[in-house]
């Protein structure tokens, strides 16, 4: 069968290729594709390029997201070196595609240099992805080792585009010096510590296309006026018994000081530590600001942070808001009327809600929690996880056709589409059922999931709950229910692979990629 030589269908192509790597994984293809040689050759060379590019993580610049992002590690078992020992045909390719090897994970205290050199050789001068990453319990690695792979990177630095480096204090400084000077390409950059007691510092002046920054609470930080690319900030304290909230230095004058001068801010995700906020500071309003995320610090936190950093902010742009309500026991408890006032004030369209409370006790009532929520309508996912939850609550979700005779009752959260709730009060099972039988017989905007974590149910304990989920009425319209145990998340974003036809090349190369699932155990030499 005759291929293709273009590619007609390009965001196709990509879709299809990242479902092959999600479904079989290129990592595990190599010897049944050797022992079919020719099949293999066959393939066009912009489809394979394609699949090898969709194993490489996805851009934290573009996904704002860090947290499970692992770069190849120069292994003849993963990524490019993998690729290259199929055959010779696979072996041109990866040698040919530069942004395969521009993108490594290396780890500090092995001695990796002569693979590292080789494989940014052959990533030319397209934009470099690192993570540097070091045990700091490691006692064997020897500094001149480290030294010589700090300054090849360094080197480097001008095409630096995403950035993860964790290591010691001195480690990370020498290799964060490049930022004082100059790396025009750097758009992501995720900063962490590995000591005791590790203050460093982050120069970002000479970063202007920076979109991406996630430090911890030891960061001391500098920047100017002129760094408004920034889009997502995140700051995390690092879990350390010695830690305190007294030594970190950034406390939330500072934090509402960078707002300020990132006016172009749309995500951010902070863990709130340190000193109260002046008195005298004014409201800040945050005209790009869709999604917010309030964390607790250290649970030696002496005062509640953020009640007083949301009386500050007005946030138009505000789509999604998670907030654990609960500082820690030595300190209070977030008032929800912070929370609706914020909303409230900003005149914003609130699509997503996530609230943790608690594990013991309920220090807010179920009245407040439903009168919060009833401002606001345009919630399409709720989450509320050790919050006051009972029958209640289930029944204020419930819709009911509106009587002329009778007085109309706001039902809460008219536009819902998923709801997971975590309480340990026992719930009704047949009032869960209303709740969400009425939903789709009754609003156009039907529930299209519902998750429970660890929650009593009576009289069955769930089972009357898990039979009416596998419903042929809950089937028809793919509905969706958890019932205590945890569930994958679904990426609504992922691409699904559609169905080409059976003359196409797509089909061809994925029916032949399925059959290469067998793992690839041979080392070769680089």
């Amino acid at each position: 069968m005759a291929y293709s030589s273009t590619l007609v269908y390009p965001t196709c192509c990509e879709n299809c290729a990242r479902h092959i790597v999600a479904e079989t994984g290129v990592q595990y293809m190599g010897n049944t594709a050797k022992s079919e040689p020719a099949v293999v050759q066959r393939a066009p060379v912009e489809i394979l390029e394609l699949i090898f590019l969709a194993s490489l993580p996805e851009s934290m610049a573009k996904t704002f997201e860090s947290h499970g992002v692992v770069f190849p590690p120069p292994s003849t078992r993963d990524g490019p070196m993998l690729y290259s020992q199929i055959c010779r045909s696979w072996r041109d390719v990866a040698l040919s595609t530069p942004r395969l090897w521009a993108c490594v994970s290396i780890p500090a205290e092995r001695n990796y240099f002569a693979w590292i050199e080789e494989w940014l050789k052959r990533s030319k001068s397209v934009p470099l992805h690192f993570q540097w990453s070091r045990d700091c319990t490691n006692r064997n690695s020897h500094s001149h080792i480290l030294d010589k792979k700090i300054k090849f990177l360094v080197a480097e630095s001008t095409r630096w585009h995403e950035v993860i480096i964790g290591d010691k204090r001195e480690v990370v400084q020498q290799l964060l010096a490049p930022l004082k000077c100059r790396v025009p390409m750097l758009e992501a950059q995720k900063v962490y510590e590995t000591g005791y007691y590790g203050v460093y510092d982050v120069d970002i002046t000479a970063a202007p296309n920076l979109r991406y920054l996630h430090v911890s609470t030891e960061c001391q930080l500098t920047y100017n006026f002129d760094n408004k690319s920034i889009r997502q900030f995140i700051v995390k304290e690092t879990p350390r018994s010695l830690s305190s909230w007294s030594s970190s230095l950034m406390t939330p004058n500072g934090i509402l000081q960078l707002f300020s001068v990132w006016p172009r801010l749309e995500s951010v995700d902070i863990d709130v530590v340190g000193m109260t906020i002046e008195p005298d500071f004014h409201q800040l309003t945050m005209p790009s600001l869709q999604k917010l995320s309030l964390g607790h610090g250290s649970n030696a936190t002496p005062i509640d942070i953020g009640r007083l950093l949301l009386d500050k902010l007005n946030l138009p742009a505000l789509k999604s808001l998670s907030i654990d309500i609960y500082r820690g026991k030595w300190a209070t408890v977030m008032p929800l009327f912070s929370i609706q006032s914020l909303v409230i004030r900003s005149h914003a369209s609130l699509a997503s809600l996530s609230l943790y409370g608690p594990r013991i006790g309920q220090p807010v009532s179920e009245d407040d929690l439903i009168g919060c929520v009833l401002h606001m309508p345009g919630l399409e996912f709720l989450l509320l996880k050790h919050m006051p939850i009972s029958d209640a609550f289930i029944t204020a979700l419930t819709t009911t056709p509106r009587s002329p005779d009778s007085d109309y009752q706001p039902m809460l959260c008219p536009v819902l589409k998923h709801l997971t709730l975590g309480s340990s009060a026992a719930l009704t099972e047949n009032v869960i059922i209303e709740m969400i039988r009425s939903r789709w017989e009754h609003t156009t905007h039907p529930l299209c999931s519902v998750h429970f974590i660890s929650c009593t149910f009576s009289p069955s304990g769930g089972a009357n709950l898990r039979y009416f989920g596998e419903s042929e009425a809950a089937k028809e319209i793919a509905f969706v229910l958890e019932v205590n145990r945890q569930s994958k998340t679904i990426d609504t974003a992922k691409p699904v692979l559609l169905n080409y036809g059976s003359t196409t090349h797509l089909e061809v190369i994925l029916t032949r990629l399925m059959a290469f699932k067998n793992g690839a155990n041979n080392e070769e030499r680089f």
